[in-house]
């Protein structure tokens, strides 16, 4: 839902910017809005910041008020993350690996292009012509403000930016989906580009600029069915794993009982129980836990347990295998649900354990 979101918003925001670059204080909505759905969103508006201020050569004060009003819309979130969470960045940017890294992550920008060129070959070729294209007439882009140069550049600077703040490539690469729409268009001025300059007025002239497109649907169509697949294999993965345990939550476990689970959706919707999150997402604690020597934060984590009552602890092993080995005589297995083909979940195998305090 957030990434659907973000990506409506952060296109929304260069649409308009494209459509309507007086439009300033509009703008600056939009993209704060894009701000409050993904942090990637700072990215894009500083992207259209100065790209804004280096065509214009002026701060105008339609630009001043746009920015003021951004910061009144995106400060408060910050502000309610170091409240409650102890940070300014959101319990999810933590729970998913999130820190500042100094230079790029190249593993990360290996796969993430691995998989692009992957599921998107025929585009992806046409893309990367765009782009060659694009580098070496950056001058004529930079002149034309509706050329579309910020998509460019946010198509490109989103991944770097990625790997340097969360290097996080599962579940499909879903922190690069945002930019599907964005690679769409600049395909399509690829193509065009390619057919009126090529195409059009030489000895390809029959081939007419939409008999191109279909061609590449035909393809693409492959991938349609791929994805099926694996959108199918990913549902029946949460069926099958996560949700029957929450249905053997509800049938077996007092709904007074709290549960230490490290993956909380389905068997937060389907439980009454009070949970606790040991990725961090919905309890902040424990990151302050994470912070303190080993010894002092498994403490302090099961001082956690007993104020919220903890009896179960649900979780993937290969996630926590400090706390596994030091609180062993804790945990007594009661039994997992294991998938045949994992497509989506954190793990193979999530585990169901009993929780006794009066062991060491």
């Amino acid at each position: 839902m957030e990434t659907t979101m973000f990506s409506f918003f952060c296109l929304l925001s260069v649409y308009l910017y494209l459509k309507f670059p007086e439009k300033k204080i509009l703008i600056s909505i939009t993209l704060a809005l894009a701000c409050l759905s993904r942090p990637e969103g700072y990215l894009l508006s500083i992207i259209i910041l100065l790209y804004d201020i280096f065509i214009h050569k002026k701060i105008n004060l339609q630009l001043i008020i746009g920015i003021v009003i951004f910061l009144i819309l995106v400060i408060p979130y910050p502000l309610f993350s170091k409240l409650y969470g102890g940070s300014f960045t959101p319990n999810t940017y933590e729970g998913q690996g999130g820190y500042l890294r100094f230079l790029p992550d190249v593993n990360y920008l290996r796969i993430v292009g691995v998989y692009f060129f992957r599921d998107n070959l025929l585009s992806g070729i046409l893309w990367l012509a765009g782009f060659v294209f694009f580098i070496f007439n950056i001058k004529k882009f930079r002149d034309l403000q509706k050329s579309g140069s910020i998509i460019f550049y946010w198509l490109f600077l989103l991944p770097i930016f990625s790997s340097v703040l969360i290097p996080n490539w599962r579940h499909h690469s879903r922190y690069t989906i945002p930019l599907i729409p964005f690679f769409a268009i600049a395909v399509i001025f690829t193509l065009n580009f390619l057919y009126n300059n090529y195409i059009k007025d030489k000895k390809f002239k029959f081939i007419k600029l939409k008999y191109l497109f279909y061609i590449i649907l035909f393809l693409n169509l492959p991938y349609y069915f791929v994805y099926a697949v694996n959108i199918g294999l990913n549902t029946s993965n949460i069926n099958d794993q996560q949700v029957k345990i929450a249905h053997w939550v509800k049938e077996n476990v007092n709904s007074n009982s709290g549960l230490a689970i490290n993956d909380i959706g389905a068997i937060g919707y389907f439980t009454d129980n009070k949970i606790i999150d040991m990725a961090g997402l919905v309890t902040p604690e424990l990151f302050q836990y994470r912070k303190l020597e080993i010894h002092e934060g498994l403490d302090s984590l099961q001082s956690l347990f007993k104020r919220n009552n903890v009896e179960y602890v649900i979780i993937y092993d290969h996630w926590f295998p400090d706390f596994l080995e030091r609180r062993k005589d804790n945990l007594e297995f009661i039994k997992s649900e294991k998938l045949i083909f994992n497509t989506i979940c954190g793990g193979e195998e999530m585990k169901i354990y009993k929780y006794n305090y009066n062991s060491k």
